[in-house]
């Protein structure tokens, strides 16, 4: 596993159409996002171009949204934003 910064991300799902990998607290250690208390969510996100403007979903939600939900549930100590993982390949 490896940490994807969110700008990659968003560059890969403009540029491939979707980026599949892991979501979970910026301070969640990596072997707990797939493995031991299995903290990471499994996520699809998506870019749609719409009048000139990129809109970003994820599992069928708007990114923004789908991350203040994660946040919203997140105890401060796994972390106070959005982090991303991704398999090695």
């Amino acid at each position: 596993m490896q940490k994807v910064n969110k700008h990659t991300v968003l560059k890969t799902a403009r540029d491939k159409g979707s980026w599949g990998g892991y979501a979970a607290g910026n301070k969640v250690n990596e072997y707990h996002i797939t493995g031991g208390w299995y903290l990471g969510i499994d996520v699809c996100i998506t870019a749609e171009k719409i009048n000139n403007k990129w809109v970003y979903y994820c599992n069928t939600e708007l990114l923004e949204t789908y991350e203040n939900s994660i946040l919203y549930y997140l105890p401060r100590e796994l972390g106070t934003r959005v982090a991303y993982w991704a398999e090695d390949q």
